[in-house]
């Protein structure tokens, strides 16, 4: 049995990162102020919230940060 780790629907982003990158885990399930879950936070809705929170930047970016092409893609 493995144990089940939580946030407050209050915590930040930074804490899910954290958490999800620390436990390894994908999914973590939100729970209100009387330790009810009133939701589940995927690693999935994170980054499709930072693509649209940042859509330039994210669409922009290399595959590498280190990578230059040298002649246009399918050129």
């Amino acid at each position: 049995r493995k144990d089940v780790h939580t946030l407050s629907k209050g915590d930040s982003l930074q804490a899910a990162v954290d958490a999800m990158d620390t436990f390894g885990i994908r999914h973590i399930p939100l729970v209100d102020e009387f330790g009810q879950v009133c939701g589940i936070l995927s690693i999935r809705t994170i980054v499709t919230f930072l693509a649209e929170l940042f859509p330039t930047e994210v669409f922009n970016l290399p595959p590498r940060a280190d990578q230059i092409h040298e002649t246009a893609e399918g050129g």
